[in-house]
């Protein structure tokens, strides 16, 4: 009777580990380990691609297929900050109908933007800027730009940002064409620098590049950030063209049913605030997809004119420690995965002279021939069955365990 006993409870045991393997689906060979110690492991936006956002189906193995503990490690979250630099005038010159201006970089800071502030005036003009390292030799940066207050500005001051290619020279002229009108009045010329926090060099991973698709209706522009594979982010950077002031609150969702009125009423996955005075990245909770989407209400007024998308992360870690002329490699993406325990986690804090190690290329691990991960799935439809089967039997055996102690204590 008790052999009987044991083989239930070893079928039952075997089962329901059955139901709990998984499979992984790519892997990844780290580089060489040319001395043993620590190593920490950028999850890099390829490798968080094919796993989990919490990265529970990550796991390392050595030559012998033997798992190996690691830590996650995240760095503090602290986003890129935005310096305004202030630019000397070193020459501001009218002649020949047109407005000349030569502005000063003399530390040659990598400039993406110049933010003009100008008496208000209702007036529109055309510009060319060209940079220049000795104040004599000249190069074209854009030939063709415009400079024009708001449509409706009632300050006396106002800005205006010029999006230009990155460039580093130190000398820019900025030639404005007044068209036998009167100049503008422009005092003072800014360009802002994005850096990264002090203790933190490197915070923020950024995604390859998405294709975007806009659709302007009534009220509402919808924005799709699109991959051909689901990617994880948390950050998004969007560069406006036009106009040159906006303020627009914006929605993201990961999925869209109904209008877009009943749709923006929606909770959606995060709000964000669209502001010509705020260019920095937008952070939201951790999400993995291959669409998102962006619904900005216009109000009355015109669409945003979005020049480019970008989407990120930030920076995660594994710790691990590795030893000499092993051969190690990352195992990724197995749906039924769950988070390992490693005692490694308690010692976190004793940890040190960290190395950092890269791997080579995500390749696609052999499946069971002819069966996909859907049909697999499909497979295990008996799956339930048999472990409520395996819970009654369980109870049974129980309750005829406890009648047999009962008889045999003569109660």
């Amino acid at each position: 009777m008790t052999s009987r006993k044991n083989n239930i409870l070893l079928t039952a045991f075997m089962l329901l580990s059955l139901y709990g393997a998984g499979q992984h689906r790519y892997s990844a060979l780290l580089d060489s380990v040319k001395e043993t110690g620590f190593y920490s492991i950028a999850i890099t936006p390829e490798l968080s691609s094919y796993l989990k956002t919490d990265l529970s189906d990550l796991r390392i193995v050595d030559e012998k297929k033997q798992t190996i503990p690691f830590i996650i490690d995240i760095p503090p979250q602290r986003l890129i900050e935005h310096i305004l630099f202030k630019h000397d005038i070193i020459l501001k010159q009218e002649r020949n109908l047109k407005t000349t201006l030569i502005i000063g970089n003399e530390n040659k800071t990598e400039v993406s933007s110049f933010i003009l502030e100008l008496k208000n005036a209702g007036a529109k003009r055309t510009a060319s800027l060209s940079g220049s390292d000795d104040n004599v030799h000249w190069y074209v940066i854009l030939d063709s730009l415009k400079v024009q207050p708001l449509d409706e500005n009632d300050r006396a001051l106002y800005s205006q940002r010029i999006y230009i290619p990155p460039s580093e020279y130190r000398f820019f002229r900025l030639v404005i064409n007044n068209e036998g009108k009167d100049p503008l009045n422009i005092l003072h010329i800014r360009s802002a620098m994005s850096v990264q926090p002090e203790n933190n060099p490197a915070p923020i991973l950024f995604n390859p590049p998405p294709a975007v698709s806009q659709k302007d209706s009534g009220a509402y522009s919808l924005v799709k950030i699109m991959y051909a594979r689901p990617h994880q982010f948390n950050l998004l950077q969007l560069r406006i063209s036009s106009p040159f002031f906006y303020n627009r609150p914006g929605k993201l969702f990961t999925g869209l049913k109904g209008t877009l009125p009943s749709i923006w009423n929606s909770p959606g996955h995060h709000s964000i605030t669209i502001s010509s005075d705020d260019f920095s990245v937008h952070p939201f909770p951790l999400l993995k997809t291959d669409t998102l989407c962006l619904l900005i209400e216009n109000g009355d007024n015109m669409p945003l004119h979005i020049s480019s998308i970008t989407t990120g992360l930030f920076k995660r870690n594994i710790i691990t420690h590795l030893e000499k002329e092993k051969r190690y490699t990352l195992l990724l993406d197995d749906p039924l995965a769950t988070a390992p325990a490693y005692d490694l986690e308690h010692f976190k804090d004793r940890i040190s002279g960290i190395k950092e190690l890269t791997y080579k290329k995500v390749t696609a691990l052999p499946q069971p021939q002819n069966v996909t991960v859907d049909k697999r799935q499909i497979s295990r439809w008996w799956i339930w069955p048999a472990v409520i089967f395996i819970i009654l039997l369980l109870s049974l055996l129980t309750w005829k365990l406890t009648t047999d102690i009962k008889k045999d204590s003569g109660i």
